[in-house]
């Protein structure tokens, strides 16, 4: 049975000032015959990628969790999914140019901004009545 103990220990070095941080990570893995002891120093500058790294990651989660397309212009397939549509209905928003499109090659595009608008022009407030 092989467990793994990870301990954190940060500190400053005197002299140094505050923005010189080093992280000392200890490892201790105890094996059923021996133990085994790692250490790894990590910079200020391991810390920052790993800051910059884990915000990105961050991002780019939360736009997959809110459903936005993480691009600003979609194919047709992309959006009959957001949108939940048949390539027929798709077809109508088309012509009756209530979602302007760019057609490349053959290929047609939709501006994430003009689907945007298209939803908020549309939008309903049903509202209800109540008897005083």
């Amino acid at each position: 049975m092989i467990s793994k103990i990870d301990y954190g220990l940060f500190f400053t070095l005197p002299n140094q000032g505050v923005k010189n941080f080093l992280a000392l990570k200890i490892h201790l893995e105890a094996q059923p015959k021996d133990k085994v002891m790692a250490v790894e120093i990590i910079t200020q500058e391991d810390l920052d990628k790993f800051r910059r790294e884990l915000l990105e990651d961050i991002k780019r989660l939360l736009k997959i969790i809110s459903g936005q397309p993480t691009k600003k212009w979609l194919k047709s397939f992309e959006v009959r999914k957001l949108l939940g549509i048949s390539p027929g209905t798709l077809q109508n928003l088309r012509v009756n140019g209530t979602l302007p499109y760019t057609k490349v090659g053959g290929v047609l595009y939709y501006d994430q901004d003009d689907i945007q608008k298209m939803l908020q022009a549309n939008k309903f407030q049903n509202r209800v009545f109540q008897d005083s």
